[in-house]
């Protein structure tokens, strides 16, 4: 038998030889091809040619020009985004410049709104009372604002109205009063209300450009300045009518307001550059911030004169108080400055922490006692607070005037920095071409070798991985060619199969050694063709021995047992088609065996390796096909079991047989497989019979 394997290993190699060298010799010439292909893309050539080297040639001295191009290329789009930032800094400074007479327009009428309403509010207040509110002039209360401001270290504010009266107000208290010895504070005169006025129509006519507004209810009131100020000047002369009511007024105000709050806020667009949109944001959050704040002044003036506020003056505070802390906070989000200033200016200035105690009162919209000197105390501090915004605001202007220069400076540098890298590009030009053509032609003196060396070490390549993958599976083969080790595994769900020939000792005494390796190619061919088909890995032969397992050295689950089933099955299907070259009157048989279980798995030896299954589970399938009978697969009840799990495999019970160190163990003969599990084979074409 020895003899036999030896012929049969050499006679396979001779034949296999001459099949390799054949497809090596094709692989190798696509390869050289494909190289030439992959280096020079659609405009492949010869290297070695002269042809081939003069069009190489003419490559790299053009390939030198395509960064020179693409750097080219490169300045001209980053100085064209420069220009085009250039331009959007300028669009951004003249929508600055434009709003700034807006937004003069917009304070003035949110100070004119704030006034009439107090003066409606007061007036209408001491009509009920037949009392006349025109008490105090410009100048006294401009005092009680002044005195209001050296009064920002002291817990108490004593407001001097003339030399003999003094207002006190009670900061720590939770709501503030406004009184004197002999006088209350009641209202705001008409002359200081006809001021408000005059000041506003200077601010509106330095208007020089006056927005659009598409909205169709706007366009009667609103839709050139002229028609602005006729209405504007109609609503002036109906104050302090009969009748007449703050909610009246400022539905009027609060509209145009708004409208011109809006066309400052969307005549600056918002820019992309990093430094500059947050603040921008910031700006237009804190221009509505005033706006919103400014229509919490007036229902809040209302909430202190009335004792309460009606449910849908209630609701106009809440929205805008809402919303007027909110549009302040982003602003105190986005700039780190703004933050630490309102932060300092709340905690610092003793008449501005009272504001939280007033909001907190009107917001629980309790009734309470009438009180004008509250209403006024509020009006005052609150419009302060108005003007500290608004002195924020002018700072976030200057800080986007500040960082649009930085821009348009940053733009510069950019542009005198491209000019400078493509001057030096056109400067170094001709050297890169000059070391490039020198360059060529040594690639050129190495083309041929390279090409061949690498074809040819390639070649070697994959005749070596064939031959290593033949021996090992390809994970552990891969493992070793990193000269890594590889341990032997275990393994708790594999199945093993074994075949061999029935009657080969007599069949292998009555040929000739040829004819037996003929008989064994024919037969191990069929086998390979067919077990390729199924998820499993095949060991070794020894003479007439056929070793296969599934799960190994892949785990494939619970399927092994199927795999290694269907395959057995397969191979049995085979073996009755197939013809003894030699003795083609004689029906070969085969017997075969399965088991399924644990079972470890290593490589063995250095000289020549061998991967190989050790275990129980290897020696019970050894039994099932050394006891099993001809054209019958024997399988182990452990075997079964798996079967069971999948379904679909009949099988007979055979009995118990002895096995050696495991005792009786029960057997069955597996009969058939699910429909069309077994897949169809590769042909494969016998040898020719060998003549004794």
């Amino acid at each position: 038998m020895a003899e036999i394997e030896i012929q049969f290993t050499c006679t396979a190699s001779k034949d296999e030889v001459s099949d390799e060298e054949e497809e090596e010799r094709s692989l190798s010439a696509t390869e050289v091809s494909s190289l030439v292909t992959v280096k020079a893309g659609c405009c492949s050539f010869n290297p070695v040619s002269k042809s081939g080297k003069r069009w190489h040639k003419f490559q790299m001295i053009i390939l030198p020009f395509i960064p020179i191009a693409t750097l080219i290329v490169q300045n001209c789009w980053s100085m064209t985004n420069v220009a085009k930032h250039q331009q959007e800094m300028t669009i951004l400074g003249n929508q600055v410049d434009g709003t700034v007479e807006l937004g003069r327009l917009l304070t003035a009428l949110q100070q004119e709104r704030a006034d009439v309403a107090y003066y409606v509010f007061s007036n209408a207040s001491h009509r009920t009372d037949n009392k006349q509110s025109d008490i105090f002039s410009t100048p006294e209360i401009k005092k009680v604002e002044m005195n209001l401001e050296k009064s920002q270290n002291s817990p108490n504010m004593n407001i001097s109205l003339n030399d003999s009266e003094e207002i006190s107000l009670d900061i720590d208290k939770p709501l503030t009063t406004i009184s004197t010895e002999d006088t209350e504070i009641q209202g705001v005169s008409r002359t200081q209300l006809l001021k408000i006025f005059r000041k506003t129509d200077e601010i509106l006519e330095a208007v020089h450009t006056w927005p659009t507004f598409t909205q169709h209810h706007m366009k009667e009131v609103m839709s050139s300045k002229l028609r602005f100020q006729i209405k504007l000047e109609d609503l002036r002369k109906t104050i302090n009518d009969a009748g007449d009511t703050v909610e009246k007024k400022m539905v009027w105000y609060n509209l145009i307001t708004f409208h011109i709050m809006e066309s400052v806020v969307e005549t600056m667009k918002d820019a992309s550059a990093a430094g500059i949109w947050k603040i921008l944001v910031a700006y237009k959050d804190m221009i509505r911030a005033v706006e919103y704040f400014g229509i919490c002044v007036v229902e809040g003036t209302n909430f202190f004169g009335s004792g309460t506020l009606s449910p849908p003056r209630f609701v106009n505070y809440i929205t805008y108080d809402a919303l007027a802390w909110k549009s302040l906070n982003q602003t105190k989000d986005f700039v780190a400055v703004i933050r630490w200033k309102v932060d300092n200016m709340t905690n610092n200035y003793l008449e501005f922490k009272n504001i939280s105690n007033w909001r907190n009162l009107i917001l629980a919209n309790t009734r309470q006692d009438i009180d004008f000197n509250a209403a006024y105390g509020y009006y005052i501090v609150m419009s302060k607070f108005q003007n500290e915004l608004r002195e924020l605001q002018t700072q976030l202007l200057e800080m986007i005037r500040k960082h649009m220069k930085i821009e348009a400076e940053s733009a510069d540098f950019h542009v005198s920095l491209s000019m400078s890298i493509l001057i030096l590009v056109l400067a170094i030009s001709p050297v890169l071409i000059f070391l490039v053509s020198n360059a060529t032609h040594a690639i050129q003196v190495f083309a041929n070798t390279l090409t061949s060396k690498t074809s040819e070490l390639r070649r070697e390549k994959r005749r070596c991985n064939k031959l290593i993958y033949q021996m090992l599976p390809q994970p552990v083969a891969q493992q070793l060619k990193k000269g890594k080790t590889v341990p032997a595994e275990n393994y708790d769900n594999v199945s093993i199969y074994f075949s061999d020939i029935v009657g080969f000792t007599n069949l292998a005494g009555d040929s000739t050694p040829l004819q037996v390796v003929a008989l064994l190619n024919n037969l191990y061919n069929m086998f390979d063709s067919r077990i390729e088909q199924y998820d499993v890995y095949k060991v070794e032969t020894i003479g007439d021995a056929y070793m296969v397992v599934s799960g190994v050295p892949r785990a494939n689950g619970y399927r092994h047992a199927a795999e290694l089933c269907t395959m057995a099955l397969d191979l049995i299907d085979g073996a009755v088609t197939f013809v003894i070259p030699h003795r083609p009157d004689k029906k070969l048989m085969i017997r075969a065996g399965i088991n399924s279980g644990s079972c470890v798995a290593g490589v063995v030896g250095t000289k020549m390796p061998r991967y190989c299954l050790f275990g129980d589970t290897v020696n019970v399938a050894s039994r099932m096909e050394s006891t099993g009978e001809a054209m019958k697969v024997q399988i182990t009840q452990a075997t079964k079991e798996v079967l069971d799990e999948v379904g679909g495999f009949q099988y007979e019970f055979r009995g118990y047989q002895e096995i050696k160190g495991k005792g009786e163990l029960p057997t069955f003969w597996l009969s058939s497989c699910p429909k069309n599990a077994m897949k169809s084979p590769i042909r494969v074409k016998p040898i020719a019979a060998v003549s004794a």
